[in-house]
């Protein structure tokens, strides 16, 4: 059997009428505010297309010495190695 309907239903359902009546006017009324338009982040200044600075040649250059590597491309992985761990190792800079 179904349960009758309770006694209070209509004046809830006028209710939920005049708050919803009340937020489509307030809506319309104030107009909310546009968000603000999220900045990107500018490129990193360690990125590999800048110059290496002297420090950087002469510490690739011992790397470079220490573990035999010849290639230019190698040369510039160390360079990038280096660059990256620059923050990261306590006491290096």
């Amino acid at each position: 059997m179904v349960d009758p309907i309770p006694l209070y239903l209509p004046e809830r359902l006028e209710h939920l009428q005049h708050i919803a009546d009340a937020s489509r006017l307030r809506a319309a009324l104030y107009l909310s505010p546009k968000p603000s338009t999220v900045r990107r982040r500018s490129r990193r200044a360690d990125t590999p297309a800048r110059p290496a600075t002297p420090r950087l040649l002469v510490r690739t250059n011992e790397f470079a010495e220490q573990f035999g590597v010849t290639r230019a491309t190698d040369r510039a992985v160390i360079r990038l190695l280096l660059r990256w761990f620059a923050g990261r190792v306590p006491g290096e800079r």
